[in-house]
Protein backbone atom coordinates (compact mmCIF):
# COMPACT_ATOMS: atom_id res chain seq x y z
CA UNK A 1 0.00 0.00 0.00
CA UNK A 2 1.35 3.43 -0.91
CA UNK A 3 1.88 6.23 1.57
CA UNK A 4 -0.94 8.24 -0.05
CA UNK A 5 -3.33 5.31 0.46
CA UNK A 6 -2.30 4.97 4.12
CA UNK A 7 -2.83 8.70 4.68
CA UNK A 8 -6.28 8.29 3.11
CA UNK A 9 -7.10 5.46 5.51
CA UNK A 10 -5.76 7.47 8.42
CA UNK A 11 -8.25 10.24 7.57
CA UNK A 12 -11.06 7.67 8.06
CA UNK A 13 -9.80 6.88 11.56
CA UNK A 14 -10.28 8.88 14.74
CA UNK A 15 -7.89 7.16 17.13
CA UNK A 16 -5.57 4.28 17.79
CA UNK A 17 -5.85 2.16 20.90
CA UNK A 18 -2.77 0.47 22.30
CA UNK A 19 -2.49 -2.05 25.07
CA UNK A 20 1.06 -2.16 26.39
CA UNK A 21 1.20 -5.80 27.51
CA UNK A 22 4.72 -6.67 28.67
CA UNK A 23 8.45 -6.77 28.09
CA UNK A 24 10.57 -9.89 28.22
CA UNK A 25 14.27 -10.36 28.95
CA UNK A 26 15.24 -6.76 29.73
CA UNK A 27 18.88 -6.48 30.81
CA UNK A 28 19.33 -5.03 34.26
CA UNK A 29 21.79 -2.19 34.70
CA UNK A 30 21.49 -2.45 38.49
CA UNK A 31 22.25 -5.96 39.70
CA UNK A 32 21.49 -5.20 43.35
CA UNK A 33 17.85 -4.13 43.08
CA UNK A 34 14.82 -5.36 41.21
CA UNK A 35 13.88 -3.29 38.19
CA UNK A 36 10.79 -1.10 38.59
CA UNK A 37 9.82 -0.58 34.96
CA UNK A 38 7.23 1.49 33.12
CA UNK A 39 6.70 2.51 29.49
CA UNK A 40 6.21 6.10 28.31
CA UNK A 41 4.39 6.05 24.96
CA UNK A 42 4.07 8.98 22.57
CA UNK A 43 3.46 9.85 18.95
CA UNK A 44 6.70 11.14 17.49
CA UNK A 45 7.55 12.87 14.21
CA UNK A 46 11.31 12.92 13.75
CA UNK A 47 11.09 15.64 11.07
CA UNK A 48 8.76 18.00 12.92
CA UNK A 49 9.78 21.37 14.27
CA UNK A 50 9.98 21.71 18.04
CA UNK A 51 6.56 23.43 18.26
CA UNK A 52 4.90 20.61 16.32
CA UNK A 53 6.83 18.01 18.35
CA UNK A 54 5.45 19.46 21.60
CA UNK A 55 1.92 19.14 20.23
CA UNK A 56 2.38 15.43 19.58
CA UNK A 57 4.14 14.84 22.89
CA UNK A 58 1.05 16.17 24.65
CA UNK A 59 -0.40 12.77 23.80
CA UNK A 60 2.33 11.09 25.83
CA UNK A 61 1.01 8.47 28.25
CA UNK A 62 2.63 6.13 30.78
CA UNK A 63 1.93 2.68 32.10
CA UNK A 64 1.95 2.10 35.85
CA UNK A 65 5.32 1.07 37.29
CA UNK A 66 5.73 -2.72 37.57
CA UNK A 67 7.73 -3.27 40.76
CA UNK A 68 7.38 -7.08 40.78
CA UNK A 69 8.25 -8.26 37.26
CA UNK A 70 11.93 -7.22 37.35
CA UNK A 71 13.35 -8.02 33.87
CA UNK A 72 9.95 -9.26 32.64
CA UNK A 73 7.47 -6.50 33.53
CA UNK A 74 3.76 -6.88 32.76
CA UNK A 75 1.32 -3.99 32.49
CA UNK A 76 -1.68 -4.88 30.29
CA UNK A 77 -2.30 -1.14 30.26
CA UNK A 78 -4.69 0.36 27.66
CA UNK A 79 -4.03 3.75 26.04
CA UNK A 80 -5.80 5.75 23.38
CA UNK A 81 -4.27 8.34 21.04
CA UNK A 82 -6.23 10.80 18.91
CA UNK A 83 -5.26 10.58 15.23
CA UNK A 84 -7.51 13.33 13.81
CA UNK A 85 -4.67 15.86 13.52
CA UNK A 86 -2.15 13.29 12.28
CA UNK A 87 -3.72 13.15 8.81
CA UNK A 88 -2.43 16.69 8.29
CA UNK A 89 1.19 15.68 8.76
CA UNK A 90 3.12 16.23 5.52
CA UNK A 91 5.85 13.76 6.36
CA UNK A 92 3.77 10.68 7.20
CA UNK A 93 6.80 8.44 6.70
CA UNK A 94 8.52 10.19 9.63
CA UNK A 95 5.68 9.53 12.09
CA UNK A 96 6.29 6.94 14.82
CA UNK A 97 4.75 5.54 17.96
CA UNK A 98 7.61 5.59 20.44
CA UNK A 99 7.81 3.36 23.51
CA UNK A 100 10.44 4.53 26.00
CA UNK A 101 11.03 1.69 28.48
CA UNK A 102 12.18 3.31 31.72
CA UNK A 103 13.35 2.21 35.15
CA UNK A 104 12.18 4.08 38.24
CA UNK A 105 14.82 3.88 40.98
CA UNK A 106 16.16 5.80 43.98
CA UNK A 107 18.76 7.30 41.62
CA UNK A 108 16.10 8.71 39.30
CA UNK A 109 14.48 7.56 36.08
CA UNK A 110 16.66 5.92 33.49
CA UNK A 111 15.83 4.77 29.97
CA UNK A 112 16.40 1.04 29.49
CA UNK A 113 15.64 1.18 25.79
CA UNK A 114 13.21 2.34 23.13
CA UNK A 115 11.00 0.95 20.44
CA UNK A 116 10.00 3.13 17.50
CA UNK A 117 7.20 1.72 15.39
CA UNK A 118 6.52 3.46 12.07
CA UNK A 119 2.95 4.73 12.25
CA UNK A 120 2.42 3.53 8.67
CA UNK A 121 2.96 -0.06 9.88
CA UNK A 122 -0.05 0.26 12.19
CA UNK A 123 -2.49 1.53 9.55
CA UNK A 124 -3.95 -1.34 7.58
CA UNK A 125 -5.58 -1.05 4.18
CA UNK A 126 -9.15 -1.10 5.46
CA UNK A 127 -9.00 0.46 8.93
CA UNK A 128 -11.10 -2.58 9.91
CA UNK A 129 -10.76 -2.18 13.69
CA UNK A 130 -9.21 -5.61 14.26
CA UNK A 131 -7.02 -6.03 17.36
CA UNK A 132 -3.52 -7.06 16.39
CA UNK A 133 -0.80 -8.40 18.71
CA UNK A 134 2.82 -7.56 17.86
CA UNK A 135 6.32 -7.80 19.36
CA UNK A 136 9.25 -5.47 18.73
CA UNK A 137 12.89 -5.52 19.79
CA UNK A 138 13.77 -3.01 22.51
CA UNK A 139 17.00 -1.17 21.66
CA UNK A 140 19.35 0.72 23.97
CA UNK A 141 20.54 4.24 23.10
CA UNK A 142 23.57 2.73 21.35
CA UNK A 143 21.37 0.39 19.26
CA UNK A 144 22.00 -2.87 21.12
CA UNK A 145 19.06 -5.28 21.65
CA UNK A 146 17.63 -5.28 25.16
CA UNK A 147 14.56 -7.48 25.37
CA UNK A 148 11.23 -7.57 23.54
CA UNK A 149 8.14 -5.36 23.90
CA UNK A 150 4.70 -6.95 23.41
CA UNK A 151 1.66 -4.80 22.69
CA UNK A 152 -1.64 -4.88 20.87
CA UNK A 153 -3.25 -2.14 18.84
CA UNK A 154 -6.52 -1.30 17.18
CA UNK A 155 -7.31 1.53 14.76
CA UNK A 156 -10.73 3.07 15.47
CA UNK A 157 -12.88 4.47 12.67
CA UNK A 158 -14.56 7.84 13.03
CA UNK A 159 -17.90 7.81 14.90
CA UNK A 160 -17.14 4.51 16.67
CA UNK A 161 -16.81 4.47 20.46
CA UNK A 162 -15.98 0.76 20.98
CA UNK A 163 -12.72 0.28 22.90
CA UNK A 164 -10.27 -2.60 23.18
CA UNK A 165 -11.82 -3.85 26.41
CA UNK A 166 -15.36 -3.65 25.02
CA UNK A 167 -14.52 -5.64 21.92
CA UNK A 168 -12.48 -8.24 23.82
CA UNK A 169 -15.24 -8.70 26.39
CA UNK A 170 -17.83 -9.13 23.67
CA UNK A 171 -15.54 -11.56 21.83
CA UNK A 172 -15.03 -13.68 24.94
CA UNK A 173 -18.73 -13.65 25.84
CA UNK A 174 -19.64 -14.75 22.32
CA UNK A 175 -17.11 -17.59 22.58
CA UNK A 176 -18.67 -18.72 25.82
CA UNK A 177 -22.13 -18.62 24.28
CA UNK A 178 -20.95 -20.59 21.25
CA UNK A 179 -19.24 -23.21 23.42
CA UNK A 180 -22.32 -24.02 25.52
Amino acid sequence: MSTAEKIGHLKDCSSIELKVISCKDLSAFNFFNRLSVYAAVSIFNDEAKKEEQKKHLQQRQKTPVDREGDCNPEWNHPMQFDTKDLSLVDEFDNLFVEFDIRCDSVFGKKSIGKVRVPFADLIDDQCNEAVRFVSYQVRTSDGKPNGVLNFSYKVIKKNNKVGIHDSQESDSSSKLTTAS
